[in-house]
């Protein structure tokens, strides 16, 4: 397994601090940083941020490295130039728009072949569902590829006149033009609509009985769309997004820079196709995408824009972290009250369906200066995206890989004149208590309800009735288990919660008291 450059740089700093006797928290003093923050930089878990460059380098210098190491990869300050300049061959997260056909490359097969069946399945109206994984490049395809492309002079349908809408706009602005093949994209939005999901799907409905209607649909709600009748006859013949072979990924990577007479380095090439997997197995592209296209621009900005290296894409972080890595930065920059804004933007723009975090998008009107300022430099980087009434978050990836949407503490920066929080330690024969998720929460930090483990062949019950049998309070919404003998456990006597009764206790005998 090959070692990372952040990797290499934080084992000869651990290396260090270890011949020079020194503690984490004694180095964390030191810089005058939190303890945490050392260790993640030391254990190469995480990158310093811009913010934290100037106790890096502090570090560097306690440790006797000066002039020794060299962490230019973490430096993302110059790629945000050269993303907020504009002039960039690639589009990072968010997809290609109607426009940007020119800079998508490596799907030509892919979008032909969308084309035909459109042609062939809805030749003048009628239904058509594209349906993929998050991250398989579905927007891209319906919007550079097929309407881009294929509805332009030339293409397989170049006599039709196409348009993408959101699906939340068909209620609140029905006005397709002249258009006659509409691309609706993330159509499973539709199911997060509420009291408006009959009358928007009446919609459609209405609009495939003129024109052509393309269905762009993430393959995890595919099942529950196909319950609606109105939709069945369309989803039993679904076009399935197909992965990107090798050659394909290396036409994405070398064509765009091309078109700016950008040489790319032939080992940058084959470093991403090694980091997408797709040799081995070329599903994997399936869901890469998005982090793919990230991590070029990424490159592109940390580079010289005559040449695209190897260095260049470990600076911004590989597939792996550039998302993480520009986030970071962007974060590190504002101020707390900042963060304290951006934290409550992106929450307005995450919801949850079946239990999965979804992007949602808020009104551009809705939001204050302030609030607008924050996301400025988000839009910049594309990790939010805008349209001339709404903004969102670029894409599913963000969710995962960007610290606000994975909604992280917010990072506390040190105050001098604040002395250390008093930290109590366990008494003898005590052990720390594992930390716990906030009740009734998911790890992303979006609401869910309680789900109970249900005991084969028992009858479904309701929250408040399985809450009842798992011997929790109708006030607290999280079962934790408790230790063993805790007198205000009952035991289980009907084993709905699974746990196991301890060796010489009768089924709904209680703890003996101490």
């Amino acid at each position: 397994m090959s070692v990372t450059p952040r990797e290499e740089l934080a084992a000869r700093l651990d290396s260090a601090r270890r011949r020079k006797n020194l503690s984490i928290r004694a180095v964390a003093r030191l810089v005058d940083v939190p303890a945490a923050t050392v260790q993640g930089w030391l254990s190469g878990k995480h990158a310093p941020t811009p913010a934290l460059r100037p106790q890096f380098e502090r570090l560097v210098r306690a440790l006797g490295l000066e002039g020794e190491v060299q962490p230019e990869w973490l430096d993302v300050d110059r790629a945000l130039g050269t993303l907020r300049s504009g002039d960039t061959p690639y589009v990072g997260l968010r997809p290609y728009a109607t426009t940007e056909e020119r800079l998508f490359f490596g799907r030509d097969v892919e979008a032909a072949r969308i084309a035909t069946a459109v042609r062939h399945h809805a030749p003048t109206h009628g239904l058509v569902a594209l349906v993929g994984p998050s991250g398989s490049g579905k927007s891209s395809l319906l919007a550079a590829g097929l309407v881009g492309r294929h509805c332009a002079p030339g293409g397989l349908l170049e006599h039709r006149r196409g348009r993408v809408l959101p699906v939340r706009d068909l209620t609140t602005h029905p006005d397709t033009g002249d258009a006659d093949l509409i691309v609706l994209d993330q159509f499973e939005e539709l199911l997060d609509l509420g009291a408006d999901r009959d009358a928007t799907l009446a919609a459609v409905v209405d609009l495939a009985a003129r024109v052509t209607v393309v269905l762009g649909i993430r393959s995890d709600a595919y099942g529950r769309l196909a319950e609606l009748g109105d939709l069945r006859d369309a989803l039993e013949r679904p076009i399935l997004v197909q992965p990107m072979a090798p050659e394909e990924i290396r036409q994405a990577i070398t064509g765009p820079a091309a078109l700016r007479d950008v040489e790319v380095d032939p080992g940058l090439v084959e470093l991403v196709l090694a980091d997408t997997g797709a040799a081995e197995d070329p599903q994997a592209t399936l869901t890469l995408l998005p982090l793919v296209s990230h991590a070029l621009l990424m490159t592109w900005g940390a580079g010289s824009g005559q040449r695209m290296t190897v260095d260049d894409y470990r600076r911004a972080g590989g597939l792996s972290s550039a998302v993480e890595n520009l986030a970071d930065g962007i974060v590190a920059s504002l101020s707390t009250e900042q963060r304290r804004t951006a934290r409550a933007l992106f929450m307005r723009m995450v919801g949850l369906l079946d239990d999965r975090a979804v992007r949602r998008p808020v009104a551009l009107a809705s939001l204050s200066t302030a609030t607008l300022a924050v996301a400025r430099p988000f839009v910049d980087a594309r990790v939010l995206s805008t349209t001339e009434t709404q903004l969102h978050i670029s894409h599913d990836s963000v969710l995962r890989h960007a610290p606000v949407g994975r909604q992280r503490p917010l990072p506390r920066r040190p105050d001098p004149g604040r002395p250390a929080a008093h930290v109590r330690r366990p008494g003898p024969g005590r052990q720390h208590r594992p930390a716990q998720p906030a009740r009734g929460r998911v790890p992303h930090g979006v609401p869910r309800p309680l789900h109970l483990p249900a005991r084969p062949g028992a009858p479904h019950v309701g929250p408040a009735a399985a809450r009842a049998r798992a011997g929790v309070r109708p006030d607290r919404a999280d079962p934790r288990p408790r230790p063993a003998g805790h007198r205000r456990v009952p035991a289980d006597p009907a084993g709905a919660t699974g746990r196991p009764v301890p060796p010489g206790r009768q089924p709904g005998q209680h703890a003996a008291r101490p």
